[in-house]
C-alpha cells in the first residue's frame, strides 16, 4: 500500500488530486510518484512538495491528514481501494467507474457526482464517507452505491438515473429532485423533497437487508421503509425509501 500524507500546515490554496488513484500509481516507484504534477491554485507543483510518500505500490492507496482543500480525491477511479484518513474537498469520487473509495472524515459538494457540464455521473463502485457531505451528492448517478454516514446537503441524488444512495443521517432540501430510476435510501425524512413524489405506503424489502449487510450495516436498519415514488416530472420511476418504525 502507498500512503500519501499531506505535509504539515494548511495548503496555500486548493489542491486537485484528480488522477491520483490506485490503478494510475500501480507499478510506479516512490520517486516517480513524487514527481507527479498536482494543481495547486493556479499553478502546477510536484506531488512531493505537498505530500510525503511512503510504502509500496499496490491495489490500495491511502491519503493521510487531508482537509477540505483537497479536491477531486478518487475522481475517475477505475479500480482498487482508496482510503482517506481525513476530510475531502469538492468533487470526491466524481465520475468513478469502479473500486472502493472510503473517506473517514467529511466531504464537500458534488460527492460521487458528474463533471461540470456533463450528465455522466458515477458509473460504478462504492463511494463511502463516514461523516457529512455537502450539496448534490450522487447527482447524475448512473450506477454504483453512494453511502453517507452522516448528513447530506441539498439536492442529494438530484437527476440520478440508476444506482443507490444511502444517507444514515439527514438529507437536506429537495432530496431526490428530478430522480429518474435510482433509489435514495434515508434513515429519516429529509428536510424536504419535491412535491412531485407520491407516498406509496410502508414496505418490507428484502433487498435492503442484503444491501445493509453488504455495506457492513445493521441488517434491520431498513427492515421497514416508507416508499415515495417519483420524481413524476421525469417519469416517476425512482424512489425515496425512508426508514419506518
Amino acid at each position: 500500500m502507498t500512503t500519501l500524507a499531506l505535509r504539515a500546515g494548511v495548503p496555500p490554496g486548493r489542491i486537485s488530486l484528480a488522477g491520483i488513484v490506485p490503478t494510475a500509481l500501480a507499478g510506479k516507484t516512490a520517486a516517480t510518484i513524487e514527481r507527479l504534477p498536482l494543481v495547486l491554485g493556479n499553478r502546477s507543483v510536484p506531488l512531493a512538495e505537498l505530500f510525503a510518500v511512503t510504502g509500496a505500490p499496490g491495489d490500495t492507496l491511502a491519503f493521510a491528514d487531508t482537509n477540505a482543500r483537497c479536491d477531486s480525491i478518487g475522481e475517475g477511479m477505475d479500480g482498487g481501494t482508496l482510503v482517506v484518513e481525513g476530510d475531502a474537498g469538492l468533487y470526491a469520487g466524481r465520475a468513478m467507474k469502479k473500486g472502493l473509495l472510503h473517506i473517514k472524515g467529511s466531504a464537500g459538494d458534488f460527492f460521487g457526482s458528474a463533471h461540470p457540464g456533463t450528465r455522466r455521473g458515477m458509473a460504478g463502485g462504492v463511494a463511502r464517507v463516514d461523516r457529512n457531505v455537502g450539496d448534490r451528492a450522487g447527482e447524475f448517478l448512473r450506477r454504483g452505491i453512494v453511502l453517507v454516514g452522516g448528513d447530506a446537503g441539498g439536492y442529494c441524488g438530484a437527476r440520478a438515473t440508476a444506482g443507490t444512495i444511502v444517507v444514515l443521517g439527514r438529507a437536506g432540501a429537495m432530496a431526490g429532485w428530478s430522480l429518474k430510476r435510482a433509489s435514495l435510501v434515508l434513515a429519516r425524512m429529509p428536510q424536504s423533497m419535491p412535491p412531485t413524489f407520491g407516498d406509496a405506503g410502508v414496505h418490507e424489502l428484502l433487498y435492503l437487508r442484503l444491501l445493509a449487510r453488504s455495506l457492513g450495516l445493521d441488517a434491520g436498519r431498513f427492515a421497514r421503509v416508507r416508499r415515495f415514488a417519483g420524481d413524476s416530472q421525469v417519469g416517476g420511476k425512482g424512489e425515496i425509501l425512508v426508514a419506518a418504525p
